[in-house]
C-alpha cells in the first residue's frame, strides 16, 4: 500500500517536473550548504542525507507503560513540521499554533495525531518515530532525501530538510483493542446497556429516550431527516454541534452502522446510537474538503439523533 503523506501536505500539489534538472541540482547543492551549517550549529557531525539526526530528547517522562515503538504500531502524537533554513511552520497538530502562521492544522478537533507508524510517507518521521516510547518528547532533522526530495510546494522548497519536533502521547500495539477498551464506559456505563458481543455480529447498540409515532416507523419510509451530533470514544464532538441529514435509508454513501440505528427509530423518536468501528468507517481516516482528519482510523462513533421527518 503506498503510504499516505502524514497530515495537510497530502492535500498540497507537489511538483518537480517543473523545474529544469540544472535548476534542480542548484537547489539541491544550495539545501545541502543549509543542511550542513544547521547541523554545525547543533555540534553535529554531518553524515548524509540517508540518515535522521537527533538534536533533543526528553525521556524523563518514560513509566512501566512506555512500551518503545515499532513499525506495526500506531501513535497518537503532537507535532510540528519546520524548515530546516529558515525555521518556518509547515505543517501542525497545534491549532493555535497553526492559525497564528495562517496554515490549517492536521486534525479538524483539537488533539494529538493518530497514524500508523508504517504509513507515514516522510521516510525520516518513521525512522524517528522508531527511537521513541511514549511519552518522550524528541526534536530531530530529517534530511531532503528523508523527506519530500526534489518535489515542493507553495510551503515547501525543493530539497528541503525538514526539523520534526514530536511528543508521543500515547503508543497502541493493537488498534483494534484500543479501541475496544472504550466500549464498557459508552455502551455500558453511559448507554446502560448491556456489552453482550463485541464481533462484528452486534451492528450497532441503541439506547432510546422517547417513543416517538409508533404508527411511522423509519423502516416503512425510503428518505429521512434526521437531527444529530456525533462524538469521538474520547468524547471529542466531530459536528457542527447538531447537524441536519436527509438521505436514503438505502443509500451507500451513509455509514451502514447510521443507517442501521436510524433504520429501527419512529418519527419524533430521540436515541443515542454507538457504532463499532466496522460498521462506521472503519480502518479508513476521514478527511474534510481542506485536508484535515476529522475522524481517525478505527474510530466507533456515538450518536444523538432525532428521526425528524419521514418521506416516501
Amino acid at each position: 500500500m503506498k503510504r499516505l503523506f502524514i497530515g495537510v501536505i497530502s492535500f498540497a500539489l507537489l511538483l518537480s517536473a517543473c523545474m529544469k534538472d540544472s535548476e534542480l541540482e542548484q537547489e539541491r547543492e544550495k539545501q545541502l550548504i543549509i543542511l550542513k551549517d544547521y547541523l554545525a550549529s547543533k555540534n553535529i557531525t554531518y553524515a548524509g542525507t540517508d540518515t535522521v539526526y537527533r538534536t533533543y530528547i526528553d525521556s524523563t517522562r518514560r513509566d512501566t507503560a512506555s512500551i518503545p515503538i515499532k513499525s506495526t504500531y500506531y501513535v497518537k502524537i503532537d507535532y510540528n513540521l519546520r524548515l530546516v533554513g529558515d525555521n518556518k511552520l509547515v505543517e501542525t497538530t497545534n491549532h493555535a499554533l497553526a492559525s497564528s502562521n495562517n496554515i490549517l492544522p492536521v486534525t479538524y478537533l483539537k488533539g494529538p495525531a493518530l497514524i500508523a507508524v508504517n504509513y507515514t510517507s516522510i521516510y525520516g518521521i518513521y525512522r524517528s518515530l522508531l527511537q521513541l516510547r511514549k511519552n518522550d518528547t524528541a526534536n530531530f532533522v530529517i534530511p531532503f532525501e528523508w523527506a519530500f526530495g526534489s518535489y515542493y510546494t507553495s510551503l515547501i522548497p525543493p530539497f528541503s530538510s525538514l526539523i520534526f519536533q514530536v511528543r508521543v502521547v500515547e503508543v497502541i500495539p493493537d488498534i483494534v483493542a484500543y479501541d475496544k477498551s472504550f466500549w464498557q464506559r459508552w455502551v455500558v456505563d453511559s448507554l446502560q446497556l448491556s456489552l453482550s458481543d463485541t464481533t462484528e455480529e452486534v451492528p450497532v447498540y441503541i439506547k432510546t429516550y422517547n417513543i416517538g409515532d409508533s404508527t411511522k416507523k423509519a423502516s416503512d419510509y425510503t428518505n429521512v431527516t434526521v437531527i444529530y451530533k456525533g462524538w469521538l470514544t474520547d468524547g471529542r464532538v466531530f459536528t457542527n454541534d447538531y447537524d441536519t441529514i436527509t438521505f436514503n435509508l438505502s443509500s451507500s454513501t451513509i455509514i451502514e452502522g447510521f443507517r442501521k440505528g436510524v433504520s429501527q427509530l419512529n418519527l419524533g423518536q430521540r436515541a443515542k446510537i454507538f457504532i463499532p468501528y466496522y460498521h462506521g468507517y472503519g480502518k479508513t481516516a476521514q478527511v474534510n474538503n481542506r485536508g484535515q482528519v476529522v475522524i481517525p482510523p478505527y474510530s466507533s462513533l456515538i450518536y444523538e439523533v432525532l428521526l425528524s421527518q419521514t418521506n416516501y
